[in-house]
């Protein structure tokens, strides 16, 4: 593979190896000034630079930036009258108004972004997965795309050092995650987004949704450390539920909940919280306070503290689990836990 700049010349930069279906980080940086000069164009594949040539600095021009070629795309010898769209899978497509280095290529190459990091002025991560818009991520200015050419979506490459990944004001349909698996090896945090399964949101570390957040029914969330949800919608009624796992300090506040809640952590809170379906509890500390309501089932090892006036655990209808696997082992020893 070769990449071939149209400027001043045609220019390729240099060749490289790409392993057939298998995704390649491909970055472009420019340094220079009003003038040609020799390595201010540089390539970098997975990371690692692998070709540089001649460029000066990035012109102003009122004409779109396009993946591929616009057929107005300008040029320093004028306009181009046909289009050369792109051929191939693209994804998580970032522009900077600074020059990375190659240090700072590599961090981020595998790292879903947050959208406000310095420098940052368009971050594509297609994640809607359907129609022509590629939404804007980044959160300085608003600069949303059109996709052409009748494209069509599919699941993008798993990026495996997602230190923390964070989505605001997004649509997650997780189809468009490997395995619809949205996995992080550290922390997530979710805030005024909707989330559409079916699928799976696991974190090796803390998750916290908020801020009027929707997940979708048919979702399993996997905590493996502290899980704070306030202001959300989990689940839409008993029939499009949500399984809900966690192994640290867990918080639900604020919030409405259709589902299954399994906490195995230090401790379990519902504050100002309606729940319908199920909880198994396994924490030693398990409160429910401020007017909070479970209608269904309540199956705990310890006993449950009672903070204010207000909240209760009524007999309920639940969530038809047949036939699915929600991590639990088909028989307790009685005895061994409180009903409620």
């Amino acid at each position: 593979m070769s990449l071939k700049v149209d400027g001043i010349q045609d220019l390729v930069i240099n060749q490289f190896n790409s392993k057939q279906y298998l995704w390649d980080h491909v970055a472009l940086t420019l340094n220079g000034g009003n003038s040609v000069s020799n390595n201010a164009f540089k390539g970098y594949i997975d990371g690692i630079q692998f070709g540089s040539g001649k460029g000066s600095k990035l012109w102003s021009h009122g004409g779109d930036i396009s993946i591929g070629r616009n057929r107005d795309t300008k040029f320093h010898s004028g306009d181009f009258n046909s289009a050369r769209y792109f051929s191939g899978y693209i994804d998580e497509v970032r522009l900077w108004n600074t020059t990375r280095t190659e240090s700072e290529i590599l961090s981020k190459k595998d790292t879903v972004l947050s959208g406000d990091e310095q420098g940052l002025t368009a971050y594509y991560s297609f994640q809607e997965n359907s129609g022509t818009v590629a939404n804007d991520g980044q959160t300085q200015s608003n600069n949303d795309g059109s996709i052409r050419n009748g494209s069509t979506w599919m699941p993008g490459p798993s990026l495996s050092k997602m230190s923390t990944s964070s989505f605001n004001n997004k649509t997650i349909n997780l189809s468009s995650y490997d395995g619809s698996k949205l996995m992080s090896s550290s922390d997530i945090i979710i805030s005024n987004s909707t989330i559409n399964g079916p699928g799976y949101i696991v974190a090796n570390g803390n998750i916290t949704i908020n801020s009027n957040s929707i997940v979708g029914g048919d979702i399993y969330i996997v905590c493996n450390g502290d899980l704070t949800i306030t202001n959300a919608q989990l689940g839409t009624s008993l029939n499009s539920a949500v399984v809900i796992y966690s192994s640290g300090s867990t918080l639900y506040q604020n919030s409405t909940c259709y589902g299954l809640l399994i906490s195995k952590g230090n401790s379990l809170q519902l504050n100002n919280m309606a729940h319908y379906g199920a909880v198994l509890n396994h924490s030693p500390s398990f409160t429910l306070l401020n007017n909070s309501s479970v209608t269904g089932s309540v199956v705990s090892k310890y006993s449950v503290n009672f903070q204010g006036n207000g909240s209760s655990i009524a007999g309920g209808n639940l969530p038809d689990f047949t036939g699915k696997d929600i991590g639990l082992n088909p028989f307790v020893v009685p005895g061994s836990y409180l009903e409620f």
